[in-house]
């Protein structure tokens, strides 16, 4: 009984996951298919993360609410690199749906447009960056 009830609440952790990550990427819940091919990924990415490392990473996917800003100072810090390869990874698969496709092809042409979208991306990481270093502290402190 105690290894069915871990695996269902491993399971629903990574559903969880699954769903925030893909949140604060496209500001939606993951799609079934993304979901379940996100869960049978991360597996490969556990095998080669310590245990402490995994521990760490779910404190954080719980704690943070902003985990765009996190996974940018963790990847300027080179800080939990899983939470950086977990990014990737919901990236990679949301590229494959159709419906997402308006977040990687830009159809329109425009000069002005384009710098403009520019400029704002660049205050926007920047902003990410800074409460990202802000939260980031935040976790250190209280795990110690």
């Amino acid at each position: 009984m105690g290894a069915q009830q871990f695996a269902k609440n491993m399971t629903a952790l990574q559903e969880m996951e699954a769903d925030t990550i893909y949140r604060a990427l496209f500001y939606q819940g993951a799609p079934d298919v993304v979901r379940k091919r996100f869960i049978e990924a991360s597996h490969q990415l556990h095998q080669k993360i310590s245990a402490q490392e995994l521990a760490l990473y779910y404190r954080a996917i719980k704690a943070v609410k902003d985990l765009e800003a996190l996974e940018v100072a963790c990847r300027w810090r080179k800080k939990m690199p899983l939470l950086t390869l977990k990014f990737r990874l919901m990236v990679y698969l949301a590229e494959t749906l159709p419906e997402n496709q308006r977040f990687f092809i830009n159809e329109r042409t425009s000069l002005i447009r384009g710098l403009c979208c520019i400029a704002v991306s660049v205050v926007q990481t920047m902003y990410k960056l800074c409460r990202g270093f802000y939260l980031l502290t935040r976790l250190h402190a209280c795990i110690r």
